[in-house]
């Protein structure tokens, strides 16, 4: 047995749910992009994640899981749990956004699709190629257009497409994050 002494301590339990997800981040650090990690910690941060805030996350994560009551009996697995709820707020995606967008994603470049907020890493030199691969997934008839367009520098439509009508639209559409030429240079 030990010689240990247990002192009866109270402690308030948001404070503690918000000890147990911070530990949880800086666990987290290194293993996902900066703006991932940068994301986590300004969602933890007292102005987004308010103690109101705080209580509906965890009900929402304990009507989600089910769970009568919260016991951290893991913490770890419990707030790996609670941050996939973290995960899916609207409020995380657009600090995850904000963070990809300001060059902090996996490689610090990358292509937003303005239209859904969607941000793809790519690497050095690869904008413009990520790009296409955007346009042929989401957008086939102006990843057609441009292609065709650009076969023939003489035509300036293809199915009923100018080069106007497509230029307009990858400028308004998308947006490249690091790099050394703006999206207009490509066009």
């Amino acid at each position: 047995m030990s010689n240990m002494k247990a002192i009866p301590f109270t402690c308030e339990p948001l404070t503690l749910v918000r000890i147990i997800l911070n530990k949880y981040a800086e666990n987290r650090d290194g293993l996902d992009s900066k703006a991932v990690q940068f994301a986590r910690y300004e969602y933890l941060t007292k102005p987004t994640l308010t103690d109101d805030k705080l209580r509906e996350l965890l009900c929402e994560y304990a009507q989600k899981e089910n769970l009568s009551k919260i016991t951290f009996e893991n913490p770890e697995e419990e707030a790996e749990r609670i941050f996939q709820c973290i995960y899916e707020s609207e409020t995380y995606k657009e600090l995850l956004f904000d963070f990809n967008r300001r060059g902090y994603g996996r490689t610090g470049l990358g292509v937003i699709d303005l239209s859904d907020r969607s941000f793809y890493d790519c690497e050095t030199a690869e904008h413009w190629d990520k790009l296409l691969e955007i346009l042929e997934k989401k957008y086939p008839k102006y990843r057609e257009a441009l292609t065709f367009l650009s076969m023939y520098e003489s035509l300036d439509e293809h199915n009923g497409m100018s080069r106007k009508d497509v230029d307009a639209f990858i400028l308004e559409t998308f947006d490249f994050v690091g790099g050394y030429q703006p999206l207009e240079e490509w066009l």
